[in-house]
């Protein structure tokens, strides 16, 4: 061991004390006035924090909390990680050690938030903050700066000042200490000058290196040297192994600067220069050959060495990321009783960079997600072994920990099937959302038990086998099939093994009543929907149609990530109604929507999809309006979505861009027509898609009267339904047309109404003109006949036979009168055409 001081004579004592044990060290030898060596024998010793007593010829001194005794671990070794800590803005430079002079370690970390977290750990984690105003803080630094024998935390800032931080045992003091005309950057404490008291140096962003001295009262502030460029990085100690101790400076410059004192003057001196900019530097044996080298990291990706061969100083590569280096510390991480380099890396991985006699090997220890910008190592959870700890953007503090005892945890995080309230009775397969934490895969049983509530009785009792690890840290499990009868409560009981780290998620209950469900309504809007929910504009027709108990309501989604409901929820009703309203910006539906969407109507199995965005959102994310012409769905493209399960082949995006418009069902939804006003809770504005059905699979079923542009198809075997609009804002009277049209499109479907009779009484339903064009549809259950006359009774056309639903038109009449009338009944319709 190596202990540096002033005015080393003889053959000191060095003893190693922490309350509980004792340690002298043997094989004192006093190199020099400041610097002595000695063996130390650890075996036996306790883990934990120690500090030093130097008795030298009746005179000694101490220094508290300065060296660490650790449990070196036996193979086979595990790694975790966790964050211990999210700040909710960027964390900067941290410091570990005993800044509140409680006898243990913290940890202290700069940050964007005008603070200095302080974290402790006392079986869990603690959080304080040190601040001085409207100050972010840098760098961090540790060490008794003002000399009275306790330490303090120091911060740089970017105002330009330096703070001192000291604990009073109650309250944080903050001294400005006074600074530079720029951000100060890093800070260390040592006795660089070797007269027997410590100093604080620091360095900012124009280059210059200051020295701080206490003076009694406040600091008295030096520039020592300058730089030429930020100095981002300062350490102290023997990088040159002369029994001095020194300070190094790594430079935005690419330089790496020495800066000794000769006992009246300060000496700089250049060790190295790097491809690009210096970013951090730390001090230790990182090769473990008994000397101390320096250690720099770069913006060009990589982290050197140098190391002093006692007449010049060497430059090696230690090993490079893909981005820029932001920190490196040298310690024993592992503890394997060996030193390591460490680096933080803006790529978000964390660097482990370990000699091995002949070449540097190195390993992505972890990944943050997000760029690491300060990395220390040290035991900050006072278990007896060191840990890294990694700050980053992102706000979270990581604790990356090597263990010899395998920890894990294996949790149920999700009952995904059946659903934990009321579902549609019928077959389901039991389902389950399995997670793993753990630095190894491990095999294990999870078990499923459902329950009939009523009986007492297990109807499915089974345990499947799982390997999960690192690479697998979730996964959904499929067990059994049980059938879930009518007006049946079930309880689904899905469980882990019990002895891992956290039993508090080995375990999910739900319970589940069945029931006959006619309808799923799916409001899959995100934010682009109802104003209110469940959607009243649907409730309350569907209710009127067939009762609130025949009726489930999903939604609406969170977000577009969210998948609606599952493939068994949807073939255990007779129609899914499935209304992404007007959501456009991702895709609407998730993978996992389409998938059990075709797989449903493979199977026999009904939907009626609605959303005037569904192809945007799906396929084209542009829109055509400004074209004026349908797109072209090429049908044996995949994935092909629209086109092989509704029966897609043309579109035309966004025809209309208004605050209302008409609908009107045709064929077997056919409808009088029906006043629309946009009420989505978005933009307020209407964007309906003209869709072209391939006749092949599918046919017209609603268009828009004033356009007769089609807007929406239904397949030919009453499958599947695709509506590009929807009925906002329509009139949701009992027995209105609104309700009619509903009424006829589960007709299509074959879903039994209760008592509601659908309209079949013959009539006449007058189109919108455009130009000099009477159009019209004729409605009935028998063949009928219909005359068209002018003003004067004179007879224009007669059309015989009609087919109920027939759709007619009469072009190039001049302007005037006509009537409409259907023979047999008292129905007339007057249409006036203005030219």
């Amino acid at each position: 061991m190596r202990v540096y001081g002033v005015n080393f004579t003889g053959t000191p004592t060095i003893t190693l004390y922490n309350g509980t044990d004792t340690i002298i060290a043997t094989n004192v030898t006093v190199v020099n006035s400041n610097y002595l060596t000695c063996d130390i024998n650890l075996t036996g010793a306790s883990p934990g924090y120690y500090n030093i007593l130097v008795n030298n010829n009746e005179d000694q001194d101490s220094l508290e909390v300065c060296f660490t005794v650790i449990k070196k671990l036996t193979p086979p070794v595990y790694i975790y990680s966790k964050s211990i800590y999210n700040a909710g803005t960027t964390l900067l430079k941290m410091a570990l050690g005993d800044g509140n002079n409680d006898g243990k370690y913290e940890i202290y970390v700069g940050s964007w938030r005008n603070k200095i977290y302080q974290l402790w750990w006392d079986g869990s984690w603690n959080v304080d903050s040190l601040s001085a105003g409207n100050v972010l803080f840098q760098g961090v630094g540790l060490g008794d700066g003002n000399n009275d024998g306790d330490y303090e935390v120091y911060g740089t800032s970017n105002n330009y000042h330096l703070y001192q931080f000291r604990w009073n045992g109650s309250s944080w003091d903050t001294l400005d200490m006074g600074g530079s005309s720029t951000y100060m950057a890093r800070v260390v404490i040592g006795d660089v000058i070797r007269d027997g008291t410590f100093q604080v140096y620091s360095t900012d962003d124009n280059g210059n290196v200051f020295q701080f001295i206490y003076n009694g009262a406040g600091y008295d502030t030096t520039i020592i040297a300058t730089v030429g460029a930020a100095g981002k990085g300062i350490c102290i100690g023997d990088g040159d192994n002369d029994g001095d101790v020194e300070l190094y400076v790594a430079s935005l410059s690419g330089n790496v600067y020495q800066i000794s004192w000769d006992g009246s003057n300060w000496v700089i001196d250049t060790i190295g220069v790097g491809s690009g900019g210096m970013t951090e530097i730390g001090i230790g044996d990182g090769d473990n050959d008994g000397n101390i080298e320096i250690y720099a990291c770069s913006n060009d990706d990589s982290v050197y060495q140098f190391k002093w061969n006692g007449t010049a100083w060497e430059k090696s590569l230690v090993g490079y990321g893909t981005d820029k280096m932001n920190d490196v510390e040298v310690g024993d991480g592992d503890n394997d009783g060996l030193n390591e380099v460490y680096a933080g890396c803006a790529n978000s991985i964390l660097y482990q960079f370990e000699w091995d006699g002949s070449s540097w090997s190195d390993t992505a220890l972890f990944n943050s997600g997000f760029s690491i910008r300060g990395i220390g190592i040290g035991d900050g959870n006072r278990d007896g072994e060191n840990e890294i700890y990694a700050a980053c953007t992102d706000g979270n503090l990581y604790q990356i920990s090597y263990s010899d005892t395998f920890l894990f945890d294996a949790g149920v995080k999700e009952i995904v099937s059946p659903n934990d309230s009321i579902t549609p009775s019928g077959e389901y397969r039991v389902k389950a959302i399995i997670t793993y934490k753990g630095p190894a895969d491990l095999t294990f049983l999870v078990h499923a038990n459902v329950i009939d509530t009523t009986t007492g009785t297990s109807i499915l009792q089974e345990s499947l086998t799982v390997t999960m690890g690192p690479s697998l840290p979730e996964t959904l499990l499929t067990f059994g099939t049980v059938n879930l009868a009518e007006n049946v409560t079930y309880n689904t009981v899905v469980y882990v093994p019990g002895n891992d780290t956290f039993p508090q998620n080995d375990t999910i209950s739900i319970f589940t009543t069945a029931k006959r469900i006619l309808i799923l309504y799916v409001e899959d809007a995100n934010g682009y929907g109802a104003p209110v929910h469940p959607d009243t504009i649907w409730q309350i027709p569907l209710v009127n149609l067939l009762g609130a108990d025949r009726i489930l309501w999903m939604g609406p989604t969170a977000d577009e990530n969210e998948d609606g409901p599952t493939l068994d929820e949807m073939k255990n009703v007779d129609l899914v109604i499935w209304n992404c309203y007007d959501y456009y910006s991702e895709p609407q539906l998730t993978t996992n929507d389409t998938i059990n969407i075709k797989q449903l109507v493979a199977d026999g199995g009904k939907i009626w999809l609605i959303g005037q965005d569904i192809y945007y959102s799906l396929f084209s994310k542009k829109g055509n309006r400004e074209k004026g012409e349908p797109i072209k769905i090429d049908l044996k493209a995949q994935p092909n979505f629209l086109g092989t399960v509704f029966g897609l082949e043309t579109i035309y995006e966004d025809y209309l861009y208004e605050l209302n418009m008409n609908i009107m069902g045709i064929g077997e939804a056919l409808s009088d027509t029906i006043y629309v006003e946009s009420d989505f809770e978005y933009d307020g504005y209407l964007y309906p898609d003209s869709v072209g059905p391939d006749t092949s699979i599918a046919h017209p079923i609603l268009i828009d009267p004033d356009s007769n542009f089609v807007i929406g198809i239904a397949r030919n075997d009453s499958l599947a339904a695709f509506w590009a609009a929807d009925g906002r804002g329509a009139d949701t009277s009992p027995g209105g047309e609104w309700e009619n049209l509903i009424a006829k499109m589960l007709n299509f479907f074959s879903v039994p109404l209760g008592t509601h009779e659908v309209e079949s009484q013959p009539g006449i339903k007058i189109l919108s003109t455009i130009g000099q064009k009477v159009s019209f549809i004729y409605t009935g259950t028998d063949n009928g006949e219909v005359t068209v006359s002018d003003i004067l009774g004179r007879t224009v056309k007669t059309f015989k036979g009609l087919n109920p639903g027939s759709h007619v038109s009469i072009k190039d009449l001049p302007a005037g009168i006509y009537f409409v009338k259907l023979k047999g009944t008292d129905i007339k319709k007057k249409i006036t055409i203005v030219k």
